[in-house]
């Protein structure tokens, strides 16, 4: 059954908890437009800082952000669950055509020296093999199969900017959907941006995505490069985080040896996948254009 909002779908199939929000879903279509449209945008270009995460989004012209509480509870009314606790914003773009999510997790300093061992095509038979079986519980709530179809963009790493980036393709009733992230790092943690945009434009979501991490940043002392010895070190490499993040649950494409410590992050790092109901966002569109 098709649910009136964006349905999140997890091709990680490793069991976490998922924790209620403190408040209620709205009963109707009509009440969680309005619950949508209510939230605190913001809509001045400037740089807004991430609220105990020591950085910021710099945003454009025609862009709008939700912030801390707001940004979390946008994801609860677009997705039906509290899966996004670590969210520190989402900006959205004034057509509604683009999202991103900038999720912090500060898990500490993630040493990217294990890049080489990553292997693209071994990584992505774990994330077909994964979403294989996730599949299962999804037919089982009723809710349509994912294909993923493999990869529009292999992981690359630029060390320039301290970015790993990959994109998925995916399939779902015959729909095309693409699954954009990028994982900035760094000096206490990282931050994972996902872009939620149309699924017959990769070109321009790829330059939508690299503008976006030229317009985040961390703050001084904070950067990636800003890592002395002795500060606090993640226990997972670059190349087995981003195995874990694009959803490859079976250990295929990560760095061996990692998998009991790759358990202790699956609880907050899932792999989300977003279907847009274009019609849902045409009326959120039109709340907006009637009370400006």
């Amino acid at each position: 059954m098709k649910r009136l909002y964006f349905i999140a779908l997890s091709a990680i199939f490793i069991s976490f908890s998922v924790h209620a929000i403190d408040l209620e879903y709205p009963k109707t279509e009509q009440d969680l437009i309005l619950a949508i449209s209510e939230l605190n945008y913001e809509i001045v270009p400037k740089i807004y800082s991430f609220r105990n995460a020591h950085q910021g989004y710099d945003l454009p012209e025609g862009w709008m952000i939700l912030s801390g509480q707001d940004a979390r509870k946008f994801l609860f009314y677009t997705n039906g669950s509290d899966n996004f606790r670590d969210v520190s914003a989402v900006a959205i773009s004034d057509d509604f055509t683009y999202q991103l999510i900038f999720s912090y997790f500060d898990e500490g300093y993630i040493d990217d020296s294990d890049w080489e061992k990553l292997d693209s095509d071994d990584l992505m038979q774990g994330v077909i093999e994964s979403t294989l079986e996730a599949n299962k519980t999804r037919t089982a709530n009723g809710v349509a199969e994912l294909n993923v179809q493999g990869w529009v963009k292999e992981p690359t790493y630029d060390r320039a900017r301290d970015v790993a980036l990959y994109v998925i393709k995916a399939e779902s009733e015959g729909e095309s959907i693409f699954n954009s992230i990028a994982l900035k790092l760094g000096k206490e943690g990282f931050t994972r941006i996902t872009l939620v945009g149309p699924s017959d434009s990769s070109q321009e979501s790829s330059e939508t995505l690299t503008a976006a991490l030229d317009r985040h940043s961390f703050d001084d002392g904070y950067l990636y490069s800003d890592y002395e010895p002795g500060n606090r070190v993640a226990g997972i490499g670059l190349a087995s985080l981003v195995a874990l993040t694009a959803g490859s649950k079976n250990g295929k494409g990560i760095a061996a040896g990692l998998m009991a410590t790759l358990l202790i992050f699956a609880k907050k790092l899932w792999f989300v996948i977003f279907i847009p109901f274009v019609f849902l966002w045409d009326k959120i569109k039109n709340k907006f254009r009637n009370n400006p």
